[in-house]
């Protein structure tokens, strides 16, 4: 049994490269909204039991992931999205964790877990949705024997603005501690390389999975993913970041430094708008808000108790957040 686990490169990775600079290309948003299983797919596995596969899905129209363009996907043991096999590519993690079919542990080896996928709309504003249903944990089954842990969840590729979504059903994930030792690591991954495991930047959802926000692992501490699975009906949107004044740039990602302070922090805004900050503690309450102009920004963290604290920025299209630890 292969065990590609994202997770397991994230650790080594940070502890060989140290701090990373990149910029996060898409803004991210959570709602609700009503699960419907995929009816009238086409079927990937059909009814053969899978542990490690790999499944490609044809996308119908041009997409575009991180300004790349992309015709195709392959899940890799359904643990992350790809538009290739081999060498430097954007992804898409969806689980860190291995998985299996839950027909693994039926005598019949008749598959339970379907991966499909089908297309939605009209030309120009078509979705594709791929469905990964009722999946179970390979750690409950090659400990325990038995898969009475699952998960539902889709992927929908948008046409129309490029638009990613995470979209998740019903879900019971007892053994989500045993699963996700560093927390559920998704999110989306610039340049990952498996036959190196490198990447240059990884950028997860964090916290509680109702109310999450982006960690972008640019520290040599180790940050946790998302602290429980999401509840049925939870969206995670990625929406490619907006073109700025003019359409000539993208809105770029805030500098922020130094990430352990006593003091001072300091944040380069390379875009040509304003935006505004709040400095959040871990359980969201705001200690600080104000405006970011372009250039270099100070903002006085003094009167700040020691600990981990988010600093948000909001931009007219969505947000991003950072973090620092006041020494």
């Amino acid at each position: 049994m292969k065990r590609f686990m994202i997770a397991a490169t994230i650790v080594a990775t940070l502890f060989t490269t140290g701090t990373l600079h990149a910029q996060m290309p898409y803004t991210f948003g959570v709602s609700t909204a009503a699960y419907q299983p995929l009816t009238g797919g086409t079927s990937l596995n059909d009814t053969t039991v899978w542990d490690d596969e790999m499944y490609k899905v044809d996308i119908p129209f041009a997409f575009r992931l991180n300004n790349k363009t992309i015709n195709k996907l392959f899940l890799e043991s359904m643990e992350i999205a790809m538009p290739d096999t081999a060498g430097n590519m954007d992804g898409l993690p969806l689980m860190s964790t291995d998985l299996v079919d839950r027909g693994i542990a039926d005598s019949l080896q008749v598959s339970l877990s379907p991966i499909r996928y089908k297309t939605d709309g009209t030309t120009g504003n078509r979705i594709l949705k791929i469905e990964i249903a009722n999946a179970g944990f390979a750690d409950e089954f090659y400990t325990d024997t038995t898969v009475d842990d699952y998960f539902n969840m889709q992927i929908w590729l948008y046409e129309n603005g490029n638009i990613i979504e995470y979209r998740y059903g019903s879900s019971s994930v007892v053994g989500f501690a045993d699963y996700f030792p560093l927390g559920m690591l998704t999110g989306f991954v610039k340049n990952i390389n498996f036959s190196s495991a490198s990447f240059v930047m990884m950028y997860i959802l964090s916290g509680d999975p109702s109310a999450p926000i982006i960690d972008s692992l640019t520290q040599t501490v180790i940050n946790t993913g998302l602290t429980s699975f999401p509840d049925s009906g939870t969206v995670y949107r990625f929406t490619p970041k907006p073109t700025g004044i003019a359409g000539n740039h993208r809105m770029l990602e805030m500098n922020l430094y130094p990430t352990r302070t006593t003091g001072q922090l300091y944040i380069d805004n390379p875009n040509k708008t304003e935006s505004t900050y709040k400095v959040l503690s871990l359980s969201g309450q705001v200690l600080k808000y104000g405006s970011i102009k372009q250039g270099r920004n100070t903002i006085e963290v003094n009167d700040v108790p020691a600990g981990q604290y988010l600093v948000r920025f909001d931009y007219d299209a969505g947000f991003e957040t950072q973090r620092f630890i006041k020494l």
